[in-house]
């Protein structure tokens, strides 16, 4: 073996030993953790948009109207508020 070949595979053997001592720490497995964590959310945040769009009660913009959903909040009175004015009634303002 030359020892350009030998340098390279010393390299890369201690470069693999420093990971897996890393992964190996407190710090490394709540990484890892906190990936598997995250992946599980989304793959469950996935299952239950494919579950509502079979049985039909989930549509990408349900709820939207007019490229614009008004917040609405309730007063103390108890009637409702608009908390901005939706955009089609600001173009037939302008009008």
């Amino acid at each position: 073996m030359t020892d350009p070949i030998r340098h390279y595979l010393s390299q890369i053997r201690e470069i693999r030993a420093r990971q897996i001592a890393k992964s190996k720490t407190v710090e490394g497995k709540q990484i890892r953790v906190q990936g598997y964590q995250k992946g599980l959310l989304e793959k469950t945040i996935r299952a239950k948009r494919e579950k509502a769009r079979r049985e039909g009660q989930y549509q990408s913009g349900m709820g939207m109207n007019a490229g614009c959903m008004a917040a609405v909040r309730r007063r103390t009175d108890g009637s409702l508020a608009r908390s901005h004015t939706p955009r089609h009634s600001l173009n037939n303002s302008a009008s």
